[in-house]
Order: C-alpha cells, then sequence, then structure tokens
C-alpha cells in the first residue's frame, strides 16, 4: 500500500490499496506542514511533508529546537518552559520562575523523547514535561507525592496583539488511573494532579 503524495491535503492521506481502489485518511488536526511555508501563505501551491516533532539539541546555537510544524519553538536555557513562535505571527513565551514561594534555580538538564522533553526532579517529587503538536504545544507538571510544592508560578508573556489561544487547565488523577483504564475514565479524582498550559496558532 502506498501513499499518493500528489492527493495530500493538509488534513488527509490518500493510500492505493490496489488497482483502482483508494483509502481516503482524514484528520480533525492537519498531518502535514507546507514544504515552503511562506509560499502557502502567499496562496502559492506548494508540497506537503510530513511534520517533524522532535526537539533537538541544535549544536550550533546550543539551544533545543523543534523540527518541522506550523510553528517554531526553542526551551530557554538552565530554566523549565518553552518559547513558542507562529510562523503568522505572534510568539508566547512560557517560564516556571518560582515553587512554595522559593525561585527556581538552575533547571536540571531536559530529557527528549520522540516528541516528549521532560524535565525531571525540578525539586522534590515534582516534574514537567511538554509534548508538541503539529499546531500546538502544551506544558504539564507532575506532583509524584504531598512533598512536592503546591505553589507554582509561572511567567507567561504574550504577544501583542495576540493572535495565539492559551489555554490553561487543571486535572487531577493519580498513579493507579494512568494503570487502570477502567479508573481512568473518571476524572477529576483526589491524588497526584497534572496540570497543562497549551498554546496553538492561529493557523492552519
Amino acid at each position: 500500500m502506498a501513499e499518493l503524495l500528489d492527493r495530500r491535503t493538509l488534513n488527509s492521506k490518500t493510500f492505493e490499496v490496489a488497482q483502482g481502489k483508494l483509502r481516503l485518511e482524514c484528520h480533525m488536526r492537519p498531518v502535514h506542514v507546507p514544504a515552503d511555508y511562506a509560499a502557502w501563505k502567499r496562496g502559492e501551491k506548494v508540497d506537503l511533508k510530513d511534520a517533524d516533532l522532535a526537539l533537538r539539541p541544535d549544536v550550533s546555537t546550543g539551544k533545543w529546537k523543534l523540527g518541522d510544524a506550523f510553528y517554531d519553538l526553542e526551551l530557554p536555557e538552565d530554566a523549565v518552559g518553552y518559547n513558542y513562535l507562529s510562523k503568522s505571527g505572534g510568539w508566547v513565551r512560557v517560564k516556571l520562575v518560582e515553587l512554595d514561594g522559593n525561585p527556581v534555580g538552575i533547571a536540571p538538564a531536559p530529557k527528549q523523547k520522540n516528541n516528549r522533553i521532560t524535565w525531571e526532579n525540578v525539586a522534590k517529587d515534582f516534574h514537567c514535561y511538554i509534548d508538541t503538536g503539529i499546531d500546538s504545544v502544551a506544558l504539564f507538571k507532575r506532583l509524584e507525592s504531598d512533598q512536592a510544592p503546591r505553589s507554582i508560578v509561572w511567567e507567561i508573556e504574550e504577544s501583542d496583539p495576540q493572535p495565539l489561544h492559551l489555554n490553561i487547565n487543571t486535572l487531577g488523577w493519580d498513579n493507579a488511573d494512568f494503570l487502570d483504564p477502567v479508573r481512568a475514565q473518571v476524572r477529576p479524582v483526589a491524588g497526584r494532579r497534572r496540570r497543562w498550559v497549551e498554546v496553538d496558532g492561529a493557523d492552519p
């Protein structure tokens, strides 16, 4: 089964499964990005390619950078957070600055796996991670015990005007919910908590 690349749209893939028989896969969110974003914004026809959502160290700058999506993303040095820059304009900077009334020191080195970056043990039993999507990024915090910080301050800066959508949500559950598919459907519950800050741009 081969994908027909010339039939790609932002939200779909088409495959030839047999002679004269095609399969169309449609998605609610984009699965492709323009090979030339500027030309695409001008309305020109451009090739579409699969997104690259992995964050990697850039040896030339010493910063972590996103592969290819509808935005550019960098990680600040020695801090938990990110700098989000939409390719259509607008930016958001998110940074962890205070835990239980104390300034956050130098953050531990982030660890990368696929489209997730994790900062482990930012404080006792306190971890953070970000997940990158093709048109959005989400930042989570995880509290492992009642010894983890309870007062958490983020510094959030946005461009003016603000063309991006910034969502701040809180949802809680304990570790048993991650392992039990039945319990996992019942949320929120008392216990360990996660909180996320999600940003998505105006495009596509």
